[in-house]
């Protein structure tokens, strides 16, 4: 608006970002690391009261982001109505996801992270086993989630990946040994494996498709 003679900015250097880290996980890796997941009982195994990690959820929250890269926030944000049934395959709207904030806490939102990325996945067969359970013992819930917590209110991301942090220290040995790269085991993993699988079998335009890019 003319307010100052010159645009200062672009007489300012860029910031070097770091060096892009391809991730990637080999089928044996993942197996592995389910494996490793269903005997972990906690950082603490002898407590005494409280509750113990939900090996359960993380496992499927994982499987359904390897089979669909979907963010943990979206995947949280899945509603009994957002899973179809087409033939004889399964597909998933992706039409919300999970937002914490000081002002309104842990609500979900009706749309995703931008609201262009609103997409159906198709599922694949190992990641709808998963929803089809869900679906089986899905307990009824103010915002008909799939992954509500125990009273029945959306999780929040944050307790997601705190357990993936967790399992990550407990294990660091054992998944260094099969060739993961633990410092890097995050569900951003989970996400880009899955749309590293689809560019490699498809092509770029099917995996920014899949990412809601």
């Amino acid at each position: 608006h003319e307010a100052i003679r010159a645009n200062f900015i672009r007489d300012v250097d860029p910031i070097r970002s770091d060096e892009t880290h391809y991730l990637d996980l080999e089928f044996d890796q993942i197996v592995g690391m389910l494996n490793l997941l269903r005997v972990w009982r906690g950082t603490n195994p002898g407590r005494i009261g409280g509750g113990v990690p939900d090996i359960q959820l993380l496992e499927d929250l994982i499987l359904i982001m390897l089979g669909t890269s979907l963010r943990p926030g979206e995947v949280l944000a899945l509603r009994r109505q957002d899973v179809l049934f087409a033939s004889d395959r399964l597909k998933i709207r992706v039409e919300g996801t999970v937002s914490t904030t000081r002002k309104f806490g842990t609500v979900r939102k009706n749309s995703p992270k931008n609201v262009r990325q609103r997409r159906t996945i198709n599922v694949p067969t190992f990641a709808a086993s998963v929803l089809r359970r869900r679906l089986a013992t899905y307990v009824d819930n103010a915002e008909s989630l799939l992954f509500p917590t125990r009273v029945g209110t959306v999780r929040q991301t944050h307790n997601v990946n705190r357990l993936i942090r967790a399992f990550r220290e407990e294990y660091r040995a054992e998944l260094t040994q099969i060739g993961v790269e633990v410092d890097h085991l995050t569900s951003r993993l989970f996400r880009k494996a899955a749309a590293t699988t689809v560019f490699r079998g498809l092509d770029a335009e099917a995996a920014r498709l899949l990412l809601g890019h």
